[in-house]
């Protein structure tokens, strides 16, 4: 965990303040995350991939949605 004071201040938005008051909060940290590997989507949008969802529960058939590739970090 981080305690980069600057680092928060320049990362808070106002959505934030539905969990704090503000970005001087000493509750907040921010976490430092090192993947190993990770899989990129190239999806439809939401009302699109939802439409070819249900025709695929309603037909039993394998769903399109779209382009995956995995990618070694």
């Amino acid at each position: 965990m981080l305690n980069d004071r600057a680092k928060i201040e320049e990362l808070w938005e106002k959505f934030d303040k539905a969990w704090w008051d503000s970005a001087s909060d000493p509750q907040i940290c921010l976490l430092r995350v090192t993947p190993d590997d990770g899989e990129v989507w190239d999806s439809p949008n939401m009302v699109v991939a939802t439409a070819k969802m249900l025709v695929a529960a309603a037909t039993g058939a394998k769903p399109d949605m779209g382009d995956t590739a995995k990618v070694r970090m």
